[in-house]
């Protein structure tokens, strides 16, 4: 599932031309993430600077008072012994290290 603040589906959703960045960062999120698709391949493509970084970016870097900026970035894997989620707070996916959150799935689950 990809996400890119948009909502493309529900209706009255703004079309490509009313909100053209969350288009642009959903098709270019969709082009990193063809193929197979692995943990790693995840976390890069959240740190994409393509079209930015900036609004159009996946990877935001809003520096100015007004301007969009990435603030939380989430992956979970979930196997079927456990669910692992991978996150930053309050920070950009292209710096630090990701944050991990291992929960065990109880046996009748």
């Amino acid at each position: 599932m990809l996400r890119t603040n948009s909502f493309r589906i529900l209706k009255g959703a703004p079309d490509r031309k009313n909100d053209p960045s969350s288009h642009l960062r959903h098709e270019r999120i969709k082009e990193l993430l063809s193929g197979k698709i692995y943990l790693a391949k995840i976390k890069a493509a959240l740190a994409d600077h393509e079209n930015g970084p900036g609004e159009n970016s996946i990877c935001r870097h809003g520096r100015k008072k007004g301007e969009y900026k990435t603030q939380y970035s989430a992956i979970t894997e979930i196997t079927e012994k456990k669910i692992t989620v991978y996150y930053f707070a309050n920070k950009k996916p292209c710096e630090g290290e990701w944050e991990r959150i291992e929960i065990q799935k109880a046996a009748n689950l």
